[in-house]
């Protein structure tokens, strides 16, 4: 009868993980913010610990777009926002002889944009980016963007005009082409064939050639369309990436996953570049305005990046004897979970039971959760959010 019931409990648990609930930093208290790694932009000049602006004129930035000619004044933060502005003026230390992304390149010098890489690497944890991106209303009150490319992704290098590009990567949001102003073309993840180069340009100074595109294919891959345009307001845009499972967020609600595949673990072997940008493709909309008096028109305007890692217990085989030891848990993954188990223990009912201030009932496990068949009840009221999230200790 224990078996039985032990299958049964794991069983329920995997089937909600592949439904996806909800996870997030919201409400999940697993989760902690790292304040050094995050960044508020509430300074009145970019932190250069944090990020290396790019800047076409020193080498930094690569032409993703088919347009886009990184310039560092477009980037500014002020007020509390990190500002990243393109508009259609030339960069004239800028030439780009290639397009990318189904934009097609004019083999003109690129536009002025603006765009961020961090400066530290990042492993597996919680990602997240508030901003408001741009776009504007044509005449006939549609929302266009074409032409702009707002970016949120990482990468496994610091990126350069010339380098053997390592396209292993999560777009978190890279709209490019396709951006109408109101889609989140997201939830990619690339994965890469390094013994393949596409092609090359052999005139790449000062590296005298290099390999500028690999084949790749994408083993998540999700689009989300939002009612209102992502230029009338600011939305939030995540990635929770772990060993076991990458899940794409929009404002704290999952839309795009993929869980169990071995090569999550490989991904920039767990050391990822951070990228913030406004591109341009040269694939042009003439509808979408540079000049349109919405002061967002132009702009992505970034409110923060947060960076989240779950918190472990990973060597303890938890166990909740009574309600008040749920109360008074403090969150992280565990070995084990077992509930109505240990000194003293009683049924347990979550509705005389509190979870941390703001947050829901959120377990996480590396091996199993178990309700012992002991005579004691475990009550889950109607209406409470109760999960169990299997996870790897990392």
């Amino acid at each position: 009868m224990l078996k039985r019931k032990l299958f049964y409990l794991i069983f329920v648990v995997q089937f909600f993980s592949l439904r996806i609930f909800a996870q997030s930093p919201l409400i999940d208290p697993n989760w902690h913010l790292l304040p050094d790694t995050s960044d508020q932009f509430n300074g009145t000049t970019i932190n250069q610990t944090l990020w290396q602006v790019y800047d076409c004129a020193k080498g930094r930035g690569v032409n993703w777009g088919g347009s886009s000619g990184w310039k560092a004044s477009y980037a500014t933060e002020t007020n509390g926002t990190l500002i990243l502005k393109a508009d259609s003026t030339h960069n004239d230390s800028c030439y780009w002889p290639y397009s990318a992304f189904g934009c097609t390149g004019s083999g003109d010098a690129a536009l002025q944009t603006a765009g961020i890489q961090s400066n530290l690497t990042f492993s597996y944890g919680y990602f997240e980016l508030r901003a408001k991106l741009p776009g504007n209303y044509n005449g006939s009150g549609q929302s266009v963007g074409t032409r702009f490319q707002p970016l949120f992704w990482t990468a496994c290098v610091k990126e350069a005009l010339c380098h053997d590009s390592i396209h292993n990567e999560f777009d978190i949001f890279e709209p490019d082409a396709a951006y109408t102003g109101n889609n989140n073309i997201s939830g990619f993840w690339h994965e890469v064939d390094t013994s393949h180069c596409l092609s090359c340009s052999p005139n790449c100074s000062p590296c005298g050639g290099y390999c500028i595109g690999r084949a790749t294919y994408k083993s998540v891959l999700g689009s989300y369309t939002n009612a209102t345009p992502l230029f009338v307001g600011y939305n939030k845009y995540a990635l929770e990436w772990n060993s076991n499972r990458v899940v794409f967020y929009f404002n704290d609600v999952p839309y795009a996953w993929g869980f169990n595949n071995p090569d999550y673990t490989a991904e920039c072997n767990q050391t990822l570049y951070i990228s913030l940008g406004l591109g341009v493709c040269q694939k042009f909309d003439p509808s979408t305005s540079f000049t349109s008096p919405k002061d967002s028109s132009n702009t992505m305007r970034l409110d923060y990046f947060n960076y989240y890692k779950l918190r472990l217990n990973c060597s303890n085989a938890q166990t909740f004897p009574t309600n008040s030891s749920i109360t008074s848990f403090s969150y992280a993954v565990q070995s084990s979970i077992t509930f109505c188990s240990g000194t003293g223990a009683t049924s347990i009912n979550l509705s005389s039971c509190t979870p941390p201030a703001g947050k829901q009932f959120v377990f996480r496990a590396v091996s199993y959760f178990k309700i012992p068949n002991s005579g004691y009840t475990f009550t889950v009221p109607a209406g409470t959010a109760f999960m169990l999230v299997p996870s790897d200790c990392n």
